[in-house]
């Protein structure tokens, strides 16, 4: 688990991102603990120096990510004296709608990062609060591998994007939207998705705010999804929430998920050496 101290109107709290597993299923191979504010620095090193101060203060967040890869352990079904393995990355992206310059800075570092582990093979699984809108540029480039709109000098006041080098994950998708376009769905399920977007009418719903700003990414190419936990009516949430009977402003979000891979990738994926981190340093133009 990879925990920050960060402050509050009243009190200093705990804030980071958590990943489980079931010990008796799978065995960690390496963990990445990513915070957003060492992969900003190096940018924000080479603003120039009228901007370094407002650098700062913008990319210098402190929000993290946690990556794992995990391995199936021996007593399942063993491919040829080889197990699948799957990295799991969760993330917590930073959450004012004034910075979508950091929200689309924080996104594409993590993905870029994860282009490294998915070249060599392994499945991947994204659950995060992205604080984003679906159709927003951090949520287009994760689902779709492009921006919705081009950074301008008013959402892009220290011309970030210029100093990223995007590397989408093309068969990324959305979990919930991606079942939720194929067949058989009630009706009475549909209604609970956007027909614009094919994601959740929400996953947060506050008294300020309802909107989706959570989602689970999967590789199509080499996980099958298999189902999703059912969405919840806001009739059934009352004026909001945290409430007594839900203890969070955002609703739980799961999938389930069975391996598609062949047994020859199974393989080469326990031939490659056990990964660097793919953040230990950033590249910029």
């Amino acid at each position: 688990m990879d925990v920050l101290q960060v402050y509050t109107p009243n009190q200093y709290t705990i804030d980071g991102c958590a990943t489980f597993y079931r010990h008796d299923k799978f065995k960690e191979i390496v963990k990445y603990e990513l915070e957003y504010d060492k992969s900003a620095l190096p940018f924000v090193e080479a603003l120039e120096p009228e901007l370094k101060k407002a650098g700062c203060f913008r990319l210098l967040k402190d929000n993290v990510a946690l990556v794992v890869i995990l391995e199936r352990v021996k007593n399942e079904e063993c491919f040829d004296g080889n197990q699948p393995r799957i990295c799991v990355a969760n993330t917590h992206i930073h959450a004012s709608e004034k910075f979508p310059d950091v929200k689309l800075f924080q996104v594409v570092s993590l993905i870029n990062g994860l282009e490294k582990i998915a070249n060599s093979k392994i499945p991947l699984l994204i659950c995060g609060d992205l604080n984003s809108l679906p159709l927003s540029n951090p949520h287009s480039f994760v689902s779709k591998g492009i921006l919705q709109s081009v950074p301008n000098k008013e959402n892009d006041p220290l011309g970030v994007y210029q100093y990223l080098w995007p590397c989408p994950i093309y068969t990324l998708k959305s979990a919930y939207a991606w079942f939720f376009q194929s067949d058989g769905i009630e009706e009475q399920q549909r209604r609970k998705m956007d027909s614009e977007t094919m994601e959740p009418i929400f996953t947060n719903f506050t008294s300020e705010f309802t909107g989706t700003l959570d989602y689970i990414f999967f590789t199509v190419n080499s996980l099958r999804l298999e189902s999703v936990l059912e969405l919840l009516d806001k009739e059934a949430l009352g004026s909001g929430l945290p409430s007594p009977q839900w203890s969070s402003d955002h609703i739980a979000l799961m999938g389930s998920f069975t391996f598609t891979l062949e047994r020859s990738s199974y393989q080469g994926q326990r031939l490659l050496p056990c990964l660097p981190s793919p953040w230990r340093t950033a590249a910029a133009r």
